[in-house]
């Protein structure tokens, strides 16, 4: 009996002792050789793919202002995304096709690097070089992944930096006693903080030492030049994004609302089918093999993925909110990405319970399955991904300017207008004699000191410029100026003083007691058109900007039609109403004026 307790309470005592620091099996001959081409073949492939496809040019949104910022050294808006900047000047100075398409190229190669390391990530997990590069090829040619790797973002380059951190956490799970995996593991961690956001050891002072190029670039007073940083104060501001709200991931009220359920359900549109239903498949396997990095990736997914979407204040119902969201669809899946293998190797063993077919057989099988599915992402993502000969942003914005007449000070305001804008001015020198103002930082204290620093002609009254009336007080401060609109702005009543009429693309002011001749106007508007790039509607990327920018081209003759209904001529309003719709057949506001003049 004594004999018994102490057997037990040794076997209680074993039990109890504790767990064994794990060591990684040593690699077979030639196994890391094989693994670094591999992944260099997923990336190079992925990267061809990429480079043939990617813009030459810009792109409505924000990758005007970041090939603008790096080509000229100004600075972006807030965080103001140094990292990228410098990137950006470095390739600029590449002797690679148009200045675009160089700065471009950070996206390709970063979203190919990217796939490199989720194969590696995944081979060290799965032991099973098929399976992974499967996995990796999946991720590549998802539509939304494939089309984010073709324009200057900084996306692609914070899904780079995020994989590799999960990279780095895996080799030194694998080999807990050396410290270079975890060092590196945080200098990417820090790089992705200094990239995307604000920031101990080594990650905190690669977050922050990118940031001293803000205000070296903000000396140079660009024409983009965010924040105006002069002070830290002014670099804590630019930082904590307070002109747009830290805690907001967009400013504007009118594109915030929904709900939670709407974003998810947006969320989960944009997810790319075939490799959420890896993951599915692999996260089992993964919770019984890897169960540290189950949790790892699933928490990543949940908190950069499904909270932070519930979260984020973007009503999806409104296109431009939508537009803003979506690039955020992508670090998710990155992260989870890697579980994919996981399903390849649930499906081989599936297969091989069900099978007399040896599994060597069986797994070259299911990962090549699999791989002529990413095949056929390609087939099916192609032609609806392709940048290679997209201008749509570039003429508009050269259009825009060719409507504006010489000294004029042009009033912009909305992402794809005021950003193509200011590229083809900054970079390409084009229109030197208009003065742009952006409308929507009007009421910075420091964009109005850069705008008196750049147009010292300029005056600049205070006044809350985001209220009724605001334009006008500007407008009364520069009499003898001559100004434009590029679009209607619905909250400017100018107190009577002002009006406009549609020239084109834009809409002069003119005083209250302006004689207008419509036959003069409709001359005018009919060679301005006959001059435009106008795009067709199968020609442009319908889940992008430029569908407001094909609106902007419709609503030219819809104006005119405009007029003509006002005046009782409904014959001709109808003729105008029907060119509009002829550019844009879905415009809003011609539908509901040809239904307002038919039969009339």
């Amino acid at each position: 009996m004594v004999h018994r307790v102490a057997r037990t309470r040794s076997n209680r005592h074993k039990a109890k002792a504790p767990p064994r620091v794990p060591v990684a099996a040593p690699e077979r001959p030639g196994l890391r050789r094989t693994r670094s081409l591999v992944a260099l073949g997923v990336g190079s492939v992925a990267l061809l793919a990429y480079v043939l496809t990617a813009d030459r040019d810009i792109f409505p949104g924000d990758p005007p202002e970041f090939i603008a910022v790096s080509l000229t050294g100004g600075v972006a808006h807030p965080p103001g995304y140094p990292l990228f900047s410098m990137l950006g000047a470095l390739f600029g100075q590449l002797p690679l096709g148009p200045l675009p398409f160089r700065v471009n190229l950070i996206a390709a190669l970063a979203h190919a690097a990217t796939l490199g390391v989720v194969f590696l990530t995944a081979e060290r997990l799965t032991r099973d070089l098929v399976a992974a590069a499967a996995a990796a090829l999946i991720l590549a040619f998802g539509a939304l992944f494939w089309t984010w790797s073709l324009v200057a973002e900084v996306f692609p380059l914070n899904d780079l930096l995020a994989a590799l951190v999960l990279y780095f956490l895996v080799v030194w799970h694998a080999r807990p006693s050396g410290r270079a995996p975890l060092l590196a593991a945080a200098a990417a961690f820090g790089l992705r903080l200094a990239h995307l956001w604000q920031a101990v050891g080594l990650g905190a002072a690669l977050a922050i030492l990118p940031y001293a190029y803000i205000p070296i670039a903000s000396g140079r007073h660009e024409l983009l030049n965010w924040g105006s940083v002069q002070t830290v104060g002014d670099l804590a501001r630019q930082l904590l994004r307070l002109d747009y709200g830290t805690g907001q991931l967009i400013p504007v009220q009118a594109y915030q609302g929904g709900t939670a359920f709407d974003r998810l359900g947006d969320f989960a549109k944009n997810v790319n089918p075939l490799l959420a239903l890896l993951v599915v498949f692999g996260a089992v396997q993964a919770y019984r093999r890897v169960r540290w990095y189950f949790w790892t990736a699933a928490l990543a997914f949940i908190f950069s993925g499904l909270l932070f979407v519930a979260y984020a204040n973007a009503n999806v119902a409104v296109a431009t909110a939508r537009f803003v969201l979506v690039r955020f669809y992508l670090l998710p899946q990155v992260a989870v990405a890697p579980v994919a293998a996981f399903g390849v190797v649930y499906l081989v063993e599936l297969a091989r319970r069900r099978s007399v077919i040896p599994r060597r057989w069986l797994r070259t099988a299911v990962a090549g399955a699999v791989c002529v599915l990413a095949a056929s992402e390609i087939v099916l993502t192609f032609q609806a991904v392709d940048l290679a000969d997209d201008h749509v942003a570039h003429d508009f914005a050269i259009d825009l300017l060719a409507t504006t007449p010489p000294n004029v000070v042009l009033l912009t305001g909305g992402d794809h207008v005021a950003l193509p804008l200011a590229y083809v001015q900054s970079v390409e020198q084009a229109g030197p004699d208009v003065t742009l103002v952006f409308i929507p930082v009007l009421s910075q204290d420091w964009y109005q000191r850069e705008l008196k620093l750049r147009h010292p002609e300029i005056n600049v009254p205070l006044a809350r410029y985001d209220q009724p009336d605001g334009l006008r007080i500007f407008m009364q401060a520069n009499l003898g100026r001559t100004f434009y609109l590029t679009g209607e702005q619905a909250d400017q009543t100018f107190g009577g003083f002002y009006g406009i009429y549609g020239r084109g693309l834009l809409l002069p002011v003119i005083g209250p007691d302006a004689q207008i001749d419509v036959k003069d106007v409709v001359n005018e508007n009919e060679r301005l058109l006959a001059s435009y790039h106008i795009p067709s509607l199968a020609t442009i990327k319908q889940e992008s900007m430029e569908r407001f920018i094909l609106d902007w081209y419709a609503l030219v003759p819809f104006r005119l039609g405009l007029q003509f209904e006002n005046s009782k001529l409904y014959a001709d309003a109808r003729s105008w109403y029907q060119r509009a719709l002829a550019i844009d057949p879905e415009l809003f506001e011609a539908l509901a004026g040809m239904r307002r003049v038919q039969g009339r």
